[in-house]
């Protein structure tokens, strides 16, 4: 992840040949678009937060922390505001999981909140560029505007999200016409052309529904709660391990309720869900 953030930022600003000829889309490659980037950026940040709040060797801790310093400038620049929700969301609750398993809070914990706090101001006043032009102040003015469209019903509500209330509610219109097995995945603007200018609704719980049925998005979400619930009770017998794949599946669904999740990306959610259990398979 400090290499990708890496090639982000050179990439973005710099004139180099040899980068434009293998990245000619700015950061393309497995990533079919700039900013997909920062989908993988976002668990790199947890993965690690976690190995910071572990490690107990000052230079390795030092490390760890530089990391995800670094990878957080790394996600803004790539300018991929659902992803960095999606850390915001995980960070907060890797913080609750830390202390709950160690019963007493550490200041060591205060460092990534700081980190995050510093990088979103100095994005606000303009020191963070970005590769789309949007920093955080231009997201927060536009987390705003919405919430404006949202509160007076106007046709504006249209444009949330760019544009991704259009992609929500033309799903939510074809889920009860195939209810049980759905459309099949990325199928769905060859119904409705005008309307779905991407094969996805960039929203995994909507796109879970109306690709492979109600009754698979259920299972899946039932999955997801059994996996937190059973983390949550031994969270004692966590091992590091576990606690930083669980950081990463939160800050994963978290961006995916706005964002992408499809070939490229997802698989990166079904390896740390692999890794939640991990206090079962080490007892076994």
């Amino acid at each position: 992840a400090n290499i990708i953030s890496l090639i982000v930022i050179v990439v973005d600003f710099t004139d180099i040949p040899f980068l434009e000829l293998c990245f000619p889309a700015r950061l393309s490659a497995v990533f079919f678009h700039f900013n997909h980037a920062g989908y993988y950026i976002n668990l790199g940040i947890l993965c690690a937060m976690g190995l910071y709040l572990y490690e107990k060797r000052r230079a390795l801790r030092w490390w760890y922390g530089f990391s995800m310093a670094f990878q957080v400038y790394g996600i803004l620049v790539n300018s991929t505001l659902g992803s960095f929700i999606g850390t915001c969301c995980a960070l907060v609750m890797i913080l609750v999981m830390f202390v709950r398993k160690n019963s007493k809070f550490a200041w060591r914990m205060a460092a990534p909140v700081v980190v995050v706090i510093v990088m979103v101001i100095a994005s606000y006043f303009g020191y963070v560029p970005t590769s789309s032009g949007e920093d955080m102040k231009v997201n927060f003015d536009t987390l705003f505007n919405d919430g404006q469209a949202i509160a007076s019903g106007t046709d504006a509500i249209d444009s949330i999200g760019h544009g991704r209330m259009t992609l929500w509610k033309q799903c939510l219109k074809m889920i009860p016409e195939s209810p049980i097995f759905g459309y099949g995945p990325e199928h769905l603007n060859h119904k409705y052309t005008a309307e779905m200018w991407i094969g996805r609704p960039d929203n995994e719980f909507i796109q879970h529904a109306v690709f492979l049925g109600v009754p698979a998005c259920l299972f899946y979400i039932t999955a997801l709660v059994w996996l937190f619930l059973h983390q949550w009770k031994h969270m004692k017998k966590l091992d590091r391990t576990a606690l930083i794949a669980a950081g990463c599946v939160i800050a994963y669904i978290g961006s995916s309720m706005f964002g992408l999740t499809t070939f490229y990306v997802t698989p990166f959610l079904y390896l740390s869900g692999a890794w939640l259990p991990a206090d079962r398979l080490k007892s076994a």
